[in-house]
């Protein structure tokens, strides 16, 4: 198990960081089916509790783990302290402006980062410069058009024009402002399609995931869960996922 190669237990909450690990390593084996990261050089982009990071690490030869957040980066850095866990390294800085020269890395990814930065373009541009030729860039992003949102737990919010969302939000205590930018999937589809014409957004593997790793809040969602699972039989679900799943080749 993951858990058994950092230290100290006591900084995690064991059965959040198991989800964490679970979902790193699905989506790990999901790129791994198109762009191989075995003993490659990877920039892991707004690392968070590192749960990407030290998943890839296992297979990559080295993992450079980037957070713009002080707090997360200490709490990151103490829990790979002591540990078995060589080839990570973190650095603080702001993933629309990465301090690295051009053609550093073999891939780039980064989980659930896209839909907390506002400049969306400065930060694919940044991706692909950094990114070797031939190199891959792969992420996860939530979905406008899904109607509850994963991080306030709040329906339709996405839906609301700013001012109205951050009201909601702070009406139901959820928090102070609704910062968050998820796109529709058209709308993703235009902006990785002029980066690259090698790609592919994913929302059906998502969907395998969420009953693999999340299997009581799939089934909670009820009724919708078989509206999920109808719209990818009839191969709408790309526009109803939760969130996607994007890899593009740098060419």
């Amino acid at each position: 198990m993951t858990l058994t190669r950092l230290k100290p237990f006591d900084q995690w909450n064991i059965q959040y960081a198991q989800k964490g690990f679970s979902r790193a390593n699905y989506f790990l084996s999901w790129v791994q089916q198109y762009f191989l990261l075995n003993e490659k050089k990877i920039l892991d982009l707004g690392c968070g509790k590192g749960y990407l990071s030290i998943e890839t690490s296992k297979i990559a030869q080295e993992v450079l783990a980037l957070e713009v957040v002080d707090r997360t980066l200490k709490d990151f850095k103490a829990k790979l302290r002591g540990s078995e866990i060589s080839n990570v390294s973190l650095v603080r800085a702001d993933a629309t402006h990465l301090p690295f020269k051009p053609q550093v890395f073999d891939a780039a990814l980064s989980y659930d980062l896209y839909e907390h930065i506002k400049y969306q373009q400065a930060l694919l541009n940044e991706k692909f410069r950094v990114v070797k030729t031939n190199g891959c860039i792969a992420f996860s992003t939530g979905n406008k058009m899904f109607p509850k949102d994963r991080h306030t737990g709040l329906w339709f919010v996405d839906y609301l024009p700013e001012r109205i969302a951050n009201l909601y939000a702070r009406t139901c205590k959820r928090r102070n402002s609704y910062n968050v930018y998820q796109p529709f999937y058209w709308s993703l589809k235009s902006i990785i399609g002029k980066q690259s014409s090698h790609y592919l957004l994913d929302g059906e593997s998502v969907l395998t995931m969420m009953r693999e790793v999340y299997p009581n809040t799939f089934r909670r969602f009820g009724g919708f869960a078989c509206l999920l699972n109808s719209a990818a039989k009839v191969g709408i679900f790309k526009f109803l996922t939760p969130k996607f799943f994007v890899i593009a080749l740098k060419t």
